[in-house]
């Protein structure tokens, strides 16, 4: 804001006067923080509270609603360092940030310079070059296998975790869910006391009963459907005929 000194007093532009008019108001509960706002020409009311504060701790003097010239960050890298790190990059344009922080380090410190670069620092510096490409290319991650469509292939899982399922007296409650691949949906689940071929068995014949035949099962490598060359599994001693099925 442009300011002019004459016989040691400031001349202040019709902005910052209206702006000191707007904060008295303010100050003495005229008007409301959004009101201030709008007739300062502010975003938001913090911004607003900001302002407040620092006219009043300044004892509501105008002076302090000028705006002051930003001083630089205590913190800012110089240019000799600037210059060393850039130099680096373009001799070695496949050396990490981390290597390129290393490097510079060490011989900055033979020019008599101590300094501890980090790599976020090395990446600002090097963002000012006009063709600056990172030295590692990150690749997506993987993305999840799945089935095209539902029913090709349903999972069959039991939960029984300590920290989801408490004892009800002295059984442990578990969890036995089957769901779709493709569409994540819970096909059919229930609450048992064990689990065993038997209770598996029985939310397969639900999925069953409600959707039909699935193409595929998936157990997680569950004991009692793994195959064993040795002896049948517990799958293989309980599935029979379809005509010696109990139902």
């Amino acid at each position: 804001m442009k300011r002019t000194k004459q016989e040691n007093r400031l001349i202040y532009s019709e902005e910052i006067i209206h702006r000191g008019k707007i904060l008295d108001l303010l100050i003495k509960k005229k008007i409301t923080q959004s009101q201030a706002a709008k007739e300062i020409g502010l975003k938001s009311t913090r911004q607003v509270r900001r302002l407040v504060k620092k006219y009043r701790r300044d004892n509501c003097s105008l002076k302090s609603l000028l705006h002051t010239k930003p001083r630089p960050p205590w913190n800012k890298v110089n240019t000799v360092i600037r210059e060393k790190v850039k130099e680096i990059k373009i001799k070695h344009p496949n050396f990490t940030n981390p290597h390129i922080a290393h490097v510079a380090e060490r011989e900055l410190k033979e020019m008599g310079i101590l300094v501890k670069l980090s790599r976020a620092t090395v990446r600002n510096i090097l963002l000012e070059l006009p063709d600056y490409k990172p030295a590692v290319i990150r690749f997506r991650p993987a993305k999840r296998f799945e089935m095209e469509n539902i029913g090709e292939l349903v999972q069959l899982d039991t939960s029984s975790s300590r920290s989801w399922f408490f004892h009800f007296g002295k059984e442990l409650i578990c969890a036995i869910v089957c769901l779709d691949d493709h569409s994540r949906k819970i096909l059919a689940g229930h609450l048992f006391t064990a689990d065993d071929v038997y209770n598996n068995l029985l939310i397969l014949r639900e999925v069953v009963e409600k959707y039909g035949i699935f193409e595929l099962a998936y157990t997680d490598c569950d004991s009692k459907f793994k195959f064993s060359p040795r002896k049948p599994s517990m799958w293989q001693q309980v599935v029979v005929t379809p005509d010696e099925v109990i139902t």
